[in-house]
């Protein structure tokens, strides 16, 4: 006789918070957890699942998120094993890919349903995303809505046929007003953390996330801007790299502190290092040109220094700050350049 129980499938990520739920099929609750990982995590037909009604938006976007989270991708997008050191529990027990996973049962709404909940816990997880294949995919999730934002980012400073003509890039003017249009966009939105208390209620977002944010006339912090700056401008083909800033962080960047504190996540005595990270900002070499470009707006002001005004900010011996208001006192924030992997480290 078939089972006539619902039974739903929940997903919680320990780190983000994030979860996501679906109703599978009761045959299906008899699969160990790899299968089920396989076919409703990996490879999940989420299409199908809402056109039958069995996962609703909310959570076929939050499966999406997950998927990343779990599962490397290569450069085209596709998603191939497991990061190292993903783990999985069920009431603070881990479970084996090998264990077939207990069902709880619970009420939801009006129906009762058997509930199997399935924790990710990522703690143990290095730091190899492929920050290429995971732009790729989240930037073919939602193309349209990307692609409108930078052509209204253009077009708030050109005409229709300017900035048509710009997103040729086939000059390097065409680089530097698209860059300059897109980086403007993304300052004149609020400087805010509010989001993670309101909408999707994001701890923290992403570059693709914090577009949309900004499309929905919130915005984001300082680190969500830039990595929205850099998810678009990669999108383009522009060359980039993060740089850190910090308040009065004028002497030699301290890398292996910090990339010791990423390891360790012993922050008891690193006053004195994290001061070197409390902003992030991007440099762009377009053609035969360096261009220093800080949209994050709050207390500092639009930075689109090209050429020698961007090599006096970072130089290493008379190094210049940038002016920044906190409340009534100013403030000198000094950039730094520094190797790619302790700032990505930080957005894993």
């Amino acid at each position: 006789m078939r089972d006539n129980k619902n039974y739903v499938l929940q997903f919680s990520d320990a780190i983000t918070t994030r979860r996501c739920a679906l109703r599978i099929e009761p045959e299906h609750s008899a699969w160990p957890l790899r299968r089920l990982l396989d076919y409703y995590l990996k490879c999940c037909p989420i299409r199908q699942l809402l056109d039958e009604g069995r996962i609703t938006e909310s959570s076929a976007e939050t499966l999406q998120t997950l998927q990343d989270l779990v599962y490397i991708a290569s450069d085209d997008g596709q998603l191939h094993g497991m990061f190292a050191g993903v783990l999985f529990k069920q009431a603070e027990r881990a479970i084996d890919l090998d264990d077939m996973p207990e069902a709880t049962a619970a009420r939801v709404g009006e129906r009762q349903a058997e509930i199997i909940d399935i924790t990710i816990d990522r703690l143990n997880v290095g730091y190899d995303r492929n920050w290429t294949g995971f732009h790729k995919r989240r930037w073919d999730r939602d193309a349209e809505l990307h692609t409108r934002f930078v052509l209204d980012s253009l077009e708030r400073r050109h005409s229709p046929h300017e900035a048509s003509d710009i997103l040729g890039l086939k000059s390097k003017k065409d680089r530097m007003d698209f860059l300059r249009a897109v980086a403007r966009r993304i300052w004149e939105s609020q400087f805010e953390s509010y989001s993670r208390f309101t909408g999707r209620k994001l701890i923290y977002k992403m570059g693709d996330e914090t577009v949309r944010n900004i499309v929905e006339g919130a915005g984001g912090i300082c680190s969500e801007k830039v990595q929205a700056l850099k998810f678009i401008t990669d999108q383009y083909g522009l060359q980039s790299e993060y740089l850190l800033a910090g308040a009065e962080a004028k002497s030699h960047i301290p890398e292996e502190k910090l990339r010791e504190l990423l390891t360790t996540f012993d922050f008891r005595f690193a006053k004195r290092y994290m001061r070197f990270w409390q902003h992030t900002a991007l440099l762009y070499t377009i053609d035969d040109s360096i261009i220093l470009v800080d949209a994050t707006n709050g207390n500092i002001p639009f930075l689109f220094l090209e050429g020698d005004a961007a090599r006096r900010v970072l130089g290493s011996d008379d190094k210049q700050a940038g002016p920044v208001k906190m409340a009534v006192r100013g403030e000198g924030f000094y950039y730094h350049r520094v190797s790619q992997d302790t700032v990505e480290k930080r957005y894993c």
